[in-house]
């Protein structure tokens, strides 16, 4: 019997019930929208891209609340694309495994997603007392 290919997000919820999930959604302009999904939908679509759903961290500056999911904190496979926060821009690479990832992924400043990292770098702005 084979294993099936979301069995890790799967096990994920067994341990913590209190995790949710996302569906990889490509739109038109053919960027991809995650979107909220129920655990049967992941059981149900072997084929289809889901994860689990990032914590949300946050900092409140001057009265305005900034979000951004979770930096990673584990490397992802070589050759992922991987967006890396900056304070000037956000910066999308392949994930190669090199010093330079590395010290980025032990920073927190990795993200899977383009919004993520715009989001941190937004929030690390304000915190740092500049504007956009």
């Amino acid at each position: 019997m084979s294993t099936h290919p979301h069995k890790e997000i799967i096990d994920a919820w067994t341990a913590d019930t209190s995790i949710e999930f996302e569906e990889s959604v490509r739109l038109s302009d053919g960027s991809n929208l995650w979107i909220a999904i129920d655990l049967e939908s992941v059981i149900k679509r072997p084929h289809d891209t889901f994860r689990i759903k990032p914590k949300m961290r946050s900092v409140t500056v001057d009265g305005v609340k900034y979000e951004w999911p979770e930096p990673m904190h584990v490397a992802p496979l070589c050759d992922t694309t991987v967006y890396f926060t900056s304070l000037l821009a956000v910066i999308t690479d392949a994930w190669l495994d090199v010093q330079q990832d590395n010290k980025r992924l032990e920073l927190r400043l990795c993200h899977a997603t383009k919004e993520g990292a715009e989001a941190h770098r937004r929030a690390l702005i304000a915190v740092s007392g500049g504007e956009l």
